[in-house]
């Protein structure tokens, strides 16, 4: 499940250690106050806690402080709107599959152009080159 993470805090030095908490969680920055990460409800309670701990030490915490994390469900993702740079976003939801391709470099590139691979959804490729003869 996903989780969106969003707090205001007035104090510098514990929104930054906040920040950086949801980080070593794995949690991805969308924006300044806004993080989102991809969580068992075990981790993201574990994660609510430590937030919750941080926003309690001193100094006091304004009563204009604010933390809220929001569960997403895989099927909301998709009609998410946005605008503007949403690179993070992108890469936290988008399912990335990998090719592993042994040959040579071109011998790849003349496969795709051939057809016999069609790559629908975003791919990484990693292509081992190989020594020797190969037919593309």
């Amino acid at each position: 499940m996903y989780y969106l993470i969003v707090y205001d805090i007035r104090h510098n030095r514990r929104r930054t250690k906040m920040a950086h908490y949801l980080e070593q969680q794995g949690c991805q920055r969308l924006q300044k106050s806004v993080f989102m990460g991809r969580l068992q409800v075990g981790k993201a309670m574990l994660i609510y806690q430590g937030l919750r701990a941080l926003m309690q030490s001193a100094p006091p915490a304004s009563p204009l402080d604010s933390l809220l994390m929001m569960p997403l469900e895989r099927h909301q993702i998709p009609q998410t709107l946005a605008f503007g740079n949403s690179e993070a976003f992108d890469a936290l939801v988008q399912e990335i599959n990998t090719l592993f391709f042994e040959g040579r470099t071109e011998c790849f590139g003349e496969i795709t152009r051939r057809g016999h691979f069609h790559l629908e959804r975003p791919w990484r490729v990693l292509i081992f080159e190989s020594q020797g003869s190969l037919l593309c």
